[in-house]
């Protein structure tokens, strides 16, 4: 404690007030100190403990003197809550040796009367397995100013035996990550607060979507080839649309692939990122060879992306290289004619000589 100069005055000074339970029960016995520290002696301090009833009642209020100073600056009482009442306050006085006096404005306490319980989820509509978090708030009394803290929560799905618990803090809230179901369709969950003999209910509901997943397709017939016979060392050329079904985009590699002959050649190994509902293109072209041969199309080979069926990512169609003289040239037509006239002369020609060389009637 220290001397202040002559004719110096300075009132005491209180501080870390405070009472434990923060919100007590009606059963309970609260705890209530403060800090009071003076740079004179402190003469006399004063706990006023007031109650307040339902109406037609008003107050009462009860006071606890301490006198003479403390060497711990730390001034306690323990005060009985009395169960008819509604609600309480407290003001602490303190006068120092120069009856300097300092007094404090009134400190509300709430009784955990009961409580009130809140959930919310942060993603209405998870997919099937997808993570998502519950946050459950509660308070007392239906007093956002009074947080259930350090209270129990235990959140269940409905229908099942699934269940998750927590602990609010001291805003009264309790966040809890949960695994959305398997399969689709709606849930609810409920949560029950507990504080000593106090407790909350809340409801939450989700509706588990369809998981969105990409759908690469390749088709037999989205692969188009200029020529299904071609002449050996030929330019053949194929035009391939791959497309993406689904409803999540993806990013994946096309393989293409000639097979004759025994032998399998790349053509094409391609990158594609395709958006849900799209579809891109790809060209590909070789000199022919004699004989039939296939053209492979796979999509995402190894499946790596996750898709609703991996079914349809491969596709074939075959064609015939043939040698340029399995195709002899055609007869024009003309010569057709020709022939054709020259038939017919002959025919005329033989016909002309058999009645030249027709026998004579015989005399009689």
């Amino acid at each position: 404690m220290s001397i202040l100069p002559l004719g110096v005055k300075a009132a005491p000074v209180i501080e870390q007030l405070k009472h434990t339970p923060k919100f007590p029960l009606l059963t309970d016995s609260v705890n209530i100190s403060a800090k009071i520290t003076d740079a004179v002696a402190i003469t006399a301090v004063e706990l006023q403990f007031c109650s307040y009833y339902p109406p037609p009642l008003t107050g009462f209020c009860k006071n606890f003197i301490w006198t003479g100073p403390n060497a711990t600056d730390l001034y306690y009482w323990t005060v009985e809550i009395d169960a008819t009442s509604i609600s309480a306050d407290y003001v602490f006085t303190a006068v120092n040796a120069n009856s300097e006096t300092t007094v404090t404005d009134p400190i509300f306490i709430q009784y955990a009367f009961n409580i009130t319980a809140g959930m919310t989820s942060d993603n209405s509509q998870p997919e099937p397995g997808q993570d998502f978090n519950l946050t459950v708030g509660a308070h007392y009394a239906n007093n956002l100013s009074a947080p259930a803290e350090y209270s129990n929560v235990r959140i269940v799905r409905t229908n099942s035996a699934e269940e998750w618990l927590g602990v609010t803090d001291a805003n009264g809230n309790c966040t809890i990550e949960i695994a959305a179901p398997g399969a689709a369709g709606p849930y609810t969950y409920e949560a029950n607060v507990t504080n000593r003999t106090n407790s909350g209910l809340a409801t939450a509901s989700i509706v588990v979507e369809e998981e969105s997943l990409p759908e690469i397709v390749v088709e037999a017939e989205d692969i188009s080839i200029s020529d299904m016979h071609p002449l050996e060392g030929a330019n053949v050329t194929a035009n391939i649309t791959v497309e993406n079904w689904g409803s999540l985009g993806a990013t994946f590699y096309v393989d293409v692939t000639l097979a004759a002959d025994g032998s399998t050649r790349t053509l094409a190994n391609q990158s594609v990122t395709l958006g849900p509902s799209s579809e891109t293109y790809i060209h590909v072209y070789w000199d022919a060879v004699v004989g039939l041969q296939y053209l492979n199309v796979t999509a995402d080979p190894g499946n790596v992306n996750r898709e609703t069926s991996e079914m349809n990512n491969f596709a074939s169609v075959h064609l015939t290289g043939e040698k340029p003289t399995d195709h002899p040239q055609e007869t024009p037509i003309f010569l057709y004619a020709i022939i054709v006239l020259i038939i017919v002369l002959i025919l005329i020609a033989t016909v002309l000589i058999l009645r030249r060389r027709k026998p004579g009637v015989p005399e009689q």
